[in-house]
């Protein structure tokens, strides 16, 4: 069972992917292209160091990393709202669950100190689109967009 979820800084969250990576956990997702999950490492990164970045980890007792949630948070172009906006979000399977709504609060708090009125989820297509709706839903979630990709 998980310990702890944790707020972390850029050098933290760049290290906790790279120690995913090097304990293997993470998949090998299309999304249609593999993820190359350094790449994933450095834009954690990158997104936890701005100002309106917040990183968050997922940690057992022993802080082995289990999980991540990055975000950013940002004024809507289009409306004005404030909104946090996940970039990267990943939890070992047998975290999923507890762990994972325990980053997804996590982060629903951090945008609420930040003065967010919205935080935007996405449900990429390497994941079960079914389940992800339901937990989404089920705290309080709806459908806003959706992103469509065409190689060219």
């Amino acid at each position: 069972m998980f310990k702890m979820v944790e707020r972390l800084n850029a050098q933290q969250t760049r290290q906790l992917v790279l120690d995913l990576i090097a304990r293997d956990v993470l998949p090998e997702y299309r999304v249609p292209d593999p993820i190359l999950w350094p790449a994933v490492a450095d834009s954690c990164w990158a997104m936890a160091g701005l100002p309106n970045g917040l990183s968050y980890g997922l940690f057992d007792e022993d802080r082995t990393p289990q999980g991540f949630l990055v975000g950013v948070v940002f004024d809507d172009l289009k409306t004005g709202i404030k909104s946090g906006h996940e970039h990267a979000w990943w939890v070992n399977p047998s975290r999923r669950g507890a762990g994972s709504l325990a980053l997804l609060e996590a982060f629903e708090a951090g945008c609420k100190k930040l003065g967010c009125e919205r935080v935007l989820l996405g449900i990429s297509g390497f994941v079960n689109r079914k389940s992800m709706t339901r937990f989404y839903r089920r705290r309080g979630y709806q459908e806003h967009s959706a992103v469509m990709s065409k190689r060219i």
